[in-house]
């Protein structure tokens, strides 16, 4: 059968902040500029009085002294905050703190940050501020296709991975998709964005949140949908299909004319899940990466999609120009060349992560679900006490972490937490401690 996913020729705006205008198929009509991304100039400049309110450190005496009220606050005016962690900067507003002094356990990057050759790398490139940055993207092109054992052409560089998330619709045209839950929020904002039917196949609790393979399976046989999205590992649960799994997923949406697209954003940390050898090969297989997470390079926004050519030129056609900057591409070259750092990385991992898991088992708060990335899923066992309770202890003590409630199959009885250097941990683990000892239940 072939691929449902033809879409008449688009244009595409595409600025940086502001407002998105992406293409609809032609088959529903042309589609209104929309205020997507969900991340416009707005969330961060807003000067209402409402927001002055909560952000400004007068507000801790107008929230009755209680800064984490604020923040609670501030999310419920920006739909970014309420689906995304790593907000250090309102934190640290509410707590009149540095953004420095904040450990933040809710945003998964690896704690040591950019290496030092990719911040030189990025010094250097700022020399250049003041010209276009090269349209090709030949050098960082060529890197990633070496980072990822792929051909030049089987590999496009964009801001980030969440440039493609957002391309996939425009590229497919699905009129139908499935994804597993609990997953990335962005994917389902990003499909019904165009109008694209989205449902969910719940990954359960007592399977480790792993997708049933037979229920999978069905859906893709008989669901009739354009396109399928999986996430390897798993966020925010960090559960792993094995490979093979996904490879046969790909084929059942292939005989069925469907698309499989991948979000590969952790395999950084276990490249043996990765289908991004078999991606150049199938003609419906996508296969998303981020240097945000292992490279910590989240400032500076760098992603890629691998796939067969005839789809990157698919990509290409929709993408927008010069979506990488001089800096971010001079620091993810720097970042891919530099083995010593990321063999630093995958010690920590590999040595911590154990360690972590064990620590935070050992306080008898949480139960902590198994991970092939640099977090973990918690869910509190004490029945007086919720996540909220247990966040704002946590905030109090200058620590975030995410909150899972916005997720589908996920409560307040659930957080996640980053991998991090061990005396952070420790130090997690001692709050969670503390907040079993306290008894309370949050209000």
């Amino acid at each position: 059968m072939p691929l449902r996913t033809r879409c008449a020729r688009p244009s595409i705006v595409f600025p940086v902040t502001g407002a998105v205008s992406f293409p609809r198929p032609s088959r529903t009509g042309p589609l209104p500029v929309l205020t997507c991304l969900r991340r416009t100039a707005v969330d961060f400049i807003d000067t209402s009085p409402q927001r002055q309110e909560v952000f400004s450190p007068r507000s801790r005496g107008r929230c009755g002294g209680d800064p984490f009220t604020a923040v609670e606050k501030g999310r419920a005016l920006s739909p970014m905050s309420e689906e995304h962690g790593g907000d250090i900067w309102g934190a640290a507003r509410a707590l009149g703190v540095g953004p420095g002094e904040i450990t933040d356990f809710s945003a998964s990057i690896t704690p040591f940050g950019p290496g030092d050759a990719a911040l030189e790398a990025a010094r250097r490139a700022l020399r250049l501020a003041g010209a276009y940055p090269d349209r090709s993207m030949r050098e960082l092109r060529g890197a990633l296709a070496r980072l990822y054992g792929v051909e030049e052409g089987e590999v496009l560089p964009g801001n980030g991975s969440t440039e493609f998330i957002y391309l996939v619709p425009a590229v497919f045209a699905p009129a139908s998709a499935l994804v597993v839950d609990p997953c990335f929020s962005e994917y389902r904002a990003a499909l019904e964005a165009y109008g694209c039917r989205v449902e969910g196949l719940a990954a359960r609790e007592e399977d480790r949140f792993l997708p049933d393979g037979d229920e999978l399976f069905a859906a893709v046989d008989g669901g009739g949908y354009d396109l399928v999205w999986l996430a390897n590992p798993a966020n925010p649960t960090g559960a792993a299909m094995e490979r093979e799994f996904v490879v046969e997923t790909a084929r059942r949406c292939l005989r069925r004319g469907a698309v499989l697209v991948v979000d590969e954003a952790f395999a950084d940390f276990d490249e043996s899940l990765s289908v991004k050898g078999d991606a150049v090969g199938m003609e419906n297989l996508v296969v998303l990466r981020s240097m945000t997470k292992f490279f910590a390079l989240a400032g500076l926004r760098v992603g890629a999609v691998v796939a067969c050519r005839a789809v990157i030129e698919r990509f290409e056609r929709l993408a927008p120009p010069w979506s990488v900057n001089v800096a971010a591409a001079a620091a993810a070259v720097a970042a891919i060349d530099d083995a010593a750092h990321a063999g630093r990385i995958r010690r920590w991992l590999r040595d911590e992560a154990p360690r972590m898991r064990r620590r935070i088992e050992a306080t008898g708060v949480c139960e902590v679900f198994p991970s092939a990335a640099n977090y973990f899923l918690l869910k509190l066992r004490p029945p007086g006490i919720t996540g909220r309770h247990v966040r704002k202890l946590l905030f109090e003590r200058m620590m975030l972490v995410r909150d899972m409630r916005g997720f589908r199959g996920l409560d307040d009885r659930f957080l996640r937490v980053a991998v991090r250097l061990p005396a952070e941990n420790d130090m997690l683990a001692r709050g969670l401690a503390a907040a079993a000892a306290s008894g309370q239940r949050s209000p």
